[in-house]
């Protein structure tokens, strides 16, 4: 994983949490996708490439 990738992340979990927007995270990454969709995050739903 690349450190730009954990940022975004971070500064979108904030966003959501922050400005109470629904939002839905999307990656294609597989092992992102599962890091995300095992963590108690601000996102409405966690999306990957099955999603789609």
């Amino acid at each position: 994983m690349q450190i730009n990738d954990v940022r975004i992340i971070l500064d979108a979990h904030d966003f959501a949490l922050n400005n109470k927007i629904s939002m839905d995270f999307i990656t294609f990454d597989k092992n992102c996708f599962m890091g995300a969709y095992s963590e108690k995050l601000s996102f409405n739903e966690v999306k990957g490439v099955d999603s789609f």
